[in-house]
């Protein structure tokens, strides 16, 4: 069988941030396979530009490609959470094509002419690839590669939960937006859908349960009133967005943040519910509401990784 299946995954580094390597591509290997590192400009040094490519070959198929590639995706956006290197993903659209000028000699001096893509292509190859630029240059600050790496590694063998994935996607497009409320609201977001897994303890429910039974059984209230307590009790079993919030920390030994989160959380409402119109104070909550939102969420994930790894097998 052929390995004749590659890919190439642009992203960008918001910001217009890029990372440092001043060298034309730069190789590790990532789940066993060769990961090379480009500029998404043809033949510039990888830190000439904030789009960068990641290239890899040697596929058996289109769907393994894919599929290696999708792992690569989660780890860049977890590389961007941890390295705090906000990270674009795409939407895998062609962003630039030659001319038919271009790609009749490019053709002919036996290249494989490529659209530019910001996001993910799959292809077959055919030849030696060459790919239409994707970008512009870059002339402001760096990130450290080393530690981007590590992370993208990290993120690729982590085991995300489904529930912590689609809160690393929230929080991603946070860090993304330019726009200070969209920031602060994506990223709180990201905490409000982790919350939403919170439930009692096993004590708690029991209590719940045993002042629903006192309260039906008061013989100081009439039946209708007592049913009515009951009822009040019974609501309370479904845990409000804010005790949701607060079980939330609690379960990831975050106690100590939830004063903060809580002061956060009332300066969004206040503004989203036009008690505020302070509007110098935007920045201010979307980097505060966006730095412990990227805490908790990456908290999240290594905890729920964590007992993934302890769980037995087949539970």
């Amino acid at each position: 069988m052929n390995n004749d299946w590659a890919f190439r995954y642009v992203i960008s580094l918001s910001d217009q941030r890029h990372l440092s390597i001043d060298a034309l591509e730069r190789s590790f290997v990532l789940l066993g396979h060769e990961v090379t590192i480009r500029s998404a400009l043809q033949g510039k040094p990888i830190s000439y530009s904030s789009f960068v490519a990641f290239d890899a070959n040697d596929f058996a198929s289109q769907s393994a490609a894919s599929a290696f590639a999708n792992a690569l995706s989660r780890g860049l956006a977890w590389a961007g959470l941890v390295a705090r290197v906000p990270v674009d993903l795409g939407d895998n659209d062609v962003t630039a094509w030659f001319t038919e000028e271009k790609l009749q000699t490019l053709r002919e001096d036996g290249l494989q002419p490529l659209p530019g893509v910001h996001g993910l292509h799959v292809y077959e190859t055919t030849g030696k690839p060459y790919y239409s630029d994707v970008g512009r240059p870059t002339i402001t600050s760096g990130a450290s590669p080393d530690r981007f790496i590590g992370a993208l590694e990290q993120g690729c063998t982590i085991n995300i939960g489904k529930r912590e994935r689609l809160a690393l996607g929230l929080v991603t497009q946070a860090a993304l937006a330019t726009e200070p409320l969209a920031k602060a609201a994506l990223g709180l977001a990201a905490v409000e859908f982790l919350a939403g897994g919170a439930t009692w303890s096993d004590d708690q429910r029991k209590l719940i349960t045993a002042l629903s039974d006192a309260a039906v059984s008061d013989r100081s209230l009439t039946r209708d009133e007592a049913k009515d307590v009951a009822d009040a009790i019974n609501r309370v079993r479904k845990n409000s967005v804010r005790q949701g919030l607060r079980r939330l920390l609690d379960d990831l030994g975050m106690e100590a943040d939830w004063k903060s989160f809580s002061a956060i959380y009332d300066r969004r409402s206040a503004i989203f519910h036009g008690a505020s119109v302070d509007q110098e104070g935007h920045w201010d909550l979307a980097h505060d509401a966006y730095d412990l939102s990227r805490r908790i969420v990456q908290t999240a994930i290594l905890l729920n990784a964590a007992m993934v790894e302890r769980s037995p097998p087949g539970k």
